[in-house]
């Protein structure tokens, strides 16, 4: 025989188990997303973008301390080496980390313009090593389609739209993960409300029979 008030409340307690388990999963699928093609080539995008902008200091204090001393050039060579691109440096990672988010174009972008900066950089070296300093600072405070200062800006563009790009990944997806809950808190209370009536009403009934 079938008891309704059992029925009802066996049907809200599985309906109440499918929500959650489903929206757990939505939300699980969404953060992963949001880590995958967000978060994590956003972390990696601006360490390199960090390295950039402290190589480019370093370029422009070479150029202001004239007294001979060689630090800065030297700090230079050191995030050059680490920021690439090559194998196992920041800008590869960088790319590594965006494979497949939209910001992978703009990284990759990235990557090439660093290899000219650093050779527009030796030509700044090189005029300043040998009396022209007004030409070196010309190379990298004037515009140029060869210029240091030209290929800086625009390598930092490219980092800046990648992490852009993929900030707006997370963003959506942790957006859409906290969505996955929404009205589930007040459709769990309202079906454990069900459940219990359900309950309520087929036990009611089940004893009734033994009167």
């Amino acid at each position: 025989m079938f008891n309704p008030g059992l029925v009802v409340a066996s049907v809200a307690a599985l309906v109440s188990v499918l929500w959650l388990v489903i929206a757990l999963g939505v939300a699980r699928a969404d953060l992963l997303q949001a880590r995958a093609h967000g978060s994590a080539p956003v972390a990696a995008l601006a360490r390199a973008d960090t390295a950039a902008l402290r190589a480019r200091a370093d370029e422009s204090l070479t150029l202001i301390d004239a007294g001979g001393d060689d630090s800065f050039q030297a700090d230079f060579l050191t995030v050059q080496h680490d920021l690439g691109p090559g194998p196992g440096t920041l800008l590869t990672g960088a790319i590594t980390a965006a494979r497949g988010s939209p910001g992978a174009g703009a990284a990759a972008a990235a990557a090439t313009t660093a290899t000219g900066w650093y050779a527009a950089h030796r030509t700044v070296r090189f005029l300043d090593d040998n009396g022209k300093h007004i030409q070196a600072v010309h190379l990298v405070t004037t515009p140029g389609p060869d210029h240091s200062g030209t290929l800086f800006t625009r390598l930092d563009d490219s980092l800046t739209r990648a992490i852009s790009a993929d900030q707006a990944v997370f963003q959506a997806n942790a957006v859409a993960g906290r969505n996955a809950f929404t009205g589930l808190e007040v459709g769990v209370i309202v079906l454990a409300l069900i459940m219990a009536a359900g309950c309520a009403r087929g036990l009611s009934k089940r004893l009734a029979e033994y009167r």
